[in-house]
Formats: structure tokens, C-alpha cells, sequence
């Protein structure tokens, strides 16, 4: 049994081990052999404050910063992600806590069509060899920029698609 004067001695190193060293609560116990409930248990009732766990301190990213790589630059979340040291899960994050719409995967990389010009109640001709497989191809390109159109066929190589929202 441990009597108070030791007690005390150990509560003073694991205070001065928890808060100068900021050595964690594991580090303390494995140093003095105990548990880490037991090294827990002191700095409770010692009244210490315990610092946040590693996955409780949340990064973030200026609003500025995001805007002027996202929006303006035009950079993906992996690069903008890279670009400030951070995971790309923060970078989703962030866009959603400033509400800045995110854009579609891999934008960078589509080839532009005349539906990414096209206001609602606009309509463009489009040419295509087979009409049948070509409404499946212009609704899906449709679909993936979000939004609707409704397609009227010309002749058999010709359609009007208008955007109708």
C-alpha cells in the first residue's frame, strides 16, 4: 500500500509529466507501471484539464485560401488538398461549412459539350450518326452536369435539346 506523502510524489511527477512534458496519459502509465486508468483516475481528481485527443482538433482551411484555389483557380479537392496540407475529407468538409457548391468528379477533365452553354429555355442542334443510341449518350452527359433537358428529334441524324430547368 502506498502511503499519502509517496501518493502525493507520484501525483506531482504525473501532473508535471502530463502538463511540462505533455507526455500522454499512455506514455505516463507505461513510464510508471501503471494503468492507464489509474494515471487517468489522478488527473481527475487532481482537477487537470485534459487536452483534446488528436481527432478532436478539427483543421481548417481559410475561407479566402479555399475560395481562391476551388472557385477562381479552378483546382480539384486533391490538388487544392494538397496544395494546403490537408486531407482531402477537410477540403469536403470546408466547401460544405462555407457553402461553395462543390463541381462534378473529374470536371477538369470533360470535354465540353453545347449542353454546358445552354440557359433553361435555350436549345441547341446537336448531329449525331445514330439518334437512338445518341438520346441515351445526351441525357447521361445531361445528368451528370444536373441538369434536365428534353430532346426533339429533327431528322435522323439531327436533334433540338432544349434545357428545361
Amino acid at each position: 500500500m502506498v502511503n499519502k506523502i509517496e501518493y502525493e510524489e507520484g501525483l506531482a511527477e504525473t501532473i508535471r509529466l502530463y502538463q511540462t512534458e505533455q507526455l500522454s496519459i499512455k506514455q505516463i502509465a507505461n513510464r510508471l507501471n501503471l494503468s492507464y486508468q489509474a494515471i487517468h483516475l489522478r488527473l481527475t481528481r487532481a482537477g487537470v484539464n485534459f487536452r483534446p485527443k488528436r481527432h478532436d482538433v478539427r483543421q481548417t482551411i481559410d475561407r479566402g485560401d479555399l475560395i481562391r484555389l476551388y472557385v477562381e483557380e479552378g483546382h480539384s479537392i486533391a490538388v487544392v488538398g494538397r496544395l494546403l496540407n490537408v486531407a482531402y475529407a477537410t477540403v469536403v468538409r470546408e466547401l460544405d461549412r462555407f457553402s461553395i457548391e462543390r463541381r462534378a468528379r473529374h470536371f477538369e477533365k470533360r470535354v465540353p459539350t453545347p449542353l454546358d452553354t445552354l440557359r433553361v429555355g435555350e436549345s441547341a442542334i446537336i448531329e449525331c450518326k445514330d439518334l437512338r443510341i445518341a438520346r441515351s449518350d445526351i441525357h447521361r452527359k445531361a445528368s451528370v452536369r444536373n441538369i434536365k433537358i428534353s430532346i426533339h428529334r429533327l431528322d435522323r441524324t439531327h436533334a433540338r435539346v432544349t434545357r428545361t430547368q
